[in-house]
């Protein structure tokens, strides 16, 4: 395993956005927010994609359903680096990265979504992604 991967950053697409916004009250201090993360790879292009998931609740009710992905294009020489026979080892630590990178992006996304309205005081807290990402993802290739 090799340890610098290059990688480049290509786009992020909000691929779901869904607020009820009758479901919302911004009176309510207590929300709940679940988050989930996934990858996939896109091996005739090299690009690993990040998904992020964020769902909002107040009282048991979903008021936001939201989901980014976000694509990272990496080097062919990394790719060779993380193969294992005809396995894509994507180590831990990157996709922890990966998911950062993503997550962080997510509150500027949800803040220029909500723009006066009053979901636009809704904070996305902090994660330890690498509490959260124990493993390597590997893709077969």
């Amino acid at each position: 395993m090799m340890n610098n991967i290059h990688y480049r950053f290509l786009k992020m697409d909000l691929t779901q956005f869904s607020p009820d916004w009758d479901h919302y009250k911004s009176e309510i201090p207590d929300v709940g927010i679940e988050s989930n993360f996934s990858f996939s790879f896109n091996k005739t292009q090299n690009v690993l994609r990040c998904t992020t998931k964020l769902r909002f609740s107040q009282d048991s009710r979903v008021f936001l359903e939201s989901e980014l992905q976000a694509f990272y294009s990496i080097d062919k020489e990394s790719i060779e680096g993380m193969t294992n026979g005809n396995e894509l080892v994507v180590p831990r630590g990157l996709l922890c990265q990966f998911a950062s990178l993503a997550y962080g992006s997510f509150r500027g996304v949800l803040y220029m979504k909500t723009l006066n309205t009053p979901m636009n005081n809704l904070i996305i807290p902090p994660l330890y992604l690498d509490e959260i990402i124990k493993e390597d993802v590997r893709f077969a290739l």
